[in-house]
């Protein structure tokens, strides 16, 4: 469908959705963005049938999802279908004489909830609008809620019109502190089927002079108190300030093991990490993010005990510009070697040094599900265009010879530090090997 509906194309749409024969019609898949006019041509389809005291017959739509990564799909449609014909018999047996039989059940909507500056998009609101109209006729369900840095009180006007229950993804960036975070709680606590939780840049720039030390603390403990009540698989917190020294309070509230941690560019202590590698938790990781986490000034033993904890169930482990040092890099081996399991490594951008590589090279050669890698090279911004084409073979020539290293079934990458010239990240790879700008 495309962006802008004419008069045509929004009656072609009413028809469509009265002689839709599935009972899914996964409408976001077919939208490239979220169209008012699309939205609203299909609504004032539905609304003359919702309106019928009888259901014509080949009518079957019980689900119209708005949801743009919506899983349902055409083929699943067909196949449903076929089955929905095929046991259209034993469904009129079993259903006759039954005291529900001829009654309408609610039309469900599946839609993603985006909540900006404004509040709700126009899209939304039409939605929202038209089903508030329709109680009993329309139930809405929103499984995935976006909040961009929404005043409170839009979030809570808005919270009240669906059913936190349905939700199974929230993805919180509020600049303003832990103060509206606090206020937001109550909410997150009543998501009982939520499982991915995403927590960005909370207390970036409103976290003031005027905020107690004492203040902080109870606003932080009064918000992490709610994760006692989510049975989370996905935890993504980033660039939280009042994290620090806290991740044991977050980490042993949750009481059903996590699937994905991701903890990016937030400052950790020692504790941190010991409650990292010993919460119930973080027992059965598949995947473990630490990216921007600076890890130079921390004691890693725990770190170790963490991959052996998890070597049976780790696939991705990403730590992406962590400072890790070779002395750390050496603590932590025995136990990678261990992760045999282990499809994904990214460890570029930190300072580990040739020798130190070559012996982790070795442990990673041993780890036969391993696919894709990425590792550090020496910072070559200070040699001449020549000098540094000149030095990118000879490592070409010296890490070929590694075995394991770019065998076909693995895809191996090697990062220096950003290019001085166009900030990019240089690069070695057999098929792009230099950054553009490397001989121009």
């Amino acid at each position: 469908m495309e962006a802008v509906a004419t008069k045509d194309q929004e009656s072609l749409i009413k028809a469509m959705v009265q002689a839709w024969p599935f009972t899914h019609l996964p409408l976001g898949n077919l939208m490239p963005i979220p169209n008012e006019k699309i939205l609203k041509a299909t609504l004032d389809g539905l609304d003359m049938l919702l309106f019928q005291k009888v259901h014509p017959r080949r009518w079957k739509m019980e689900v119209l999802d708005l949801r743009q990564n919506a899983k349902q799909d055409f083929c699943s449609l067909v196949w449903s279908g076929a089955r929905d014909a095929c046991s259209a018999k034993v469904t009129r047996q079993t259903m006759e004489g039954s005291p529900n039989m001829g009654k309408k059940q609610p039309l469900k909507v599946f839609a993603d909830l985006c909540l900006a500056e404004q509040g709700l998009s126009k899209f939304l609101s039409c939605l929202f609008g038209w089903a508030e109209q329709r109680k009993g006729l329309v139930h809405v369900h929103c499984t995935m809620l976006q909040i961009l840095t929404t005043p409170i009180h839009l979030v809570r006007e808005i919270l009240q019109m669906v059913g936190l229950d349905f939700f199974e993804e929230v993805d919180v960036c509020w600049e303003f502190g832990l103060t509206i975070l606090a206020e937001f709680a109550p909410y997150l606590s009543q998501m009982s089927n939520l499982r991915k939780l995403h927590l960005g840049n909370i207390g970036v720039i409103h976290f003031t002079n005027y905020t107690s030390p004492e203040r902080k603390e109870e606003l932080a403990v009064q918000f992490i108190s709610q994760f006692q009540n989510l049975n989370l698989q996905k935890l993504h917190l980033c660039t939280l300030s009042f994290l620090k020294g806290r991740l044991d309070q977050c980490l042993r509230c949750l009481k059903t093991p996590l699937q994905t941690l991701k903890l990016e560019s937030c400052f950790l202590t020692d504790s941190d990490m010991i409650s990292l590698s010993q919460c119930l938790c973080t027992s059965q990781l598949k995947r473990l993010d630490l990216s921007g986490t600076y890890l130079a000034n921390l004691n890693l033993e725990p770190f170790q005990h963490l991959l052996e904890r998890v070597a049976k169930t780790l696939t991705f482990l990403i730590l992406i510009k962590c400072g890790i040092t070779d002395t750390q890099l050496s603590a932590f081996l025995p136990a990678l070697s261990r992760c045999v399991r282990l499809e994904y490594l990214e460890l570029y951008g930190n300072p580990i040094s040739e020798a130190a590589q070559e012996r982790l090279r070795h442990h990673t050669a041993k780890l036969s599900r391993l696919r894709f890698e990425t590792y550090p090279l020496p910072m070559m911004g200070h040699y001449k265009k020549g000098a540094r084409r000149t030095r990118f073979v000879q490592i070409e020539s010296k890490l070929s010879g590694t075995p394991g290293d770019l065998g076909q079934s693995k895809m191996v990458t090697y990062y220096t530090y950003p290019c001085y010239e166009c900030g990019t990240w240089q690069f070695y790879h057999p098929q792009y090997p230099f950054c553009k700008c490397m001989f121009d």
